[in-house]
């Protein structure tokens, strides 16, 4: 029993200390958080900063959905379109917050993929394959 005590005395000796630098360390960030975004000459904070992130995502979430479902008519597997625009909308806000500092976000646009999929893909019966390709390629 009384190891035991001893044990619980040092470690409440140490934990300020480690939390102390824990917290330091993440202030320390913050600071160049609000440096490099630049919050101080935009008059905003963080938190106000992660609620229209918040707010922007939860407005443009319906084209997670919308776009797999529009191209699975097409013949695209909707799981794998489902995951290409969660992975090519978050990288594109994430490279246009983080490179750019503009908060701007960025999905797939459904006019160009409703011509893909109902003018190239089913009206002019060519496969998903060639469609896309050829995006990528006048892109």
């Amino acid at each position: 029993m009384a190891n035991l005590s001893n044990e619980r005395r040092r470690l409440a000796r140490f934990l300020p200390g480690v939390l102390w630098r824990v917290m330091r360390k993440c202030g320390k960030m913050m600071n160049a958080v609000k440096k490099y975004f630049g919050f101080e000459e935009r008059g905003t904070n963080l938190r106000t900063e992660i609620l229209a992130g918040v707010t922007t995502f939860l407005s443009m979430a319906y084209i997670l959905v919308v776009n797999p479902a529009l191209f699975s008519e097409g013949g695209v597997p909707f799981s794998g379109c489902y995951i290409a625009t969660i992975l090519s909308s978050a990288l594109a806000c994430m490279v246009m917050g983080a490179v750019s500092n503009y908060p701007i976000s960025i999905a797939p646009g459904l006019g160009i993929n409703a011509y893909l999929v109902y003018t190239v893909i089913i009206a002019q019966h060519h496969s998903w394959h060639e469609a896309l390709g050829a995006a990528c390629v006048a892109s």
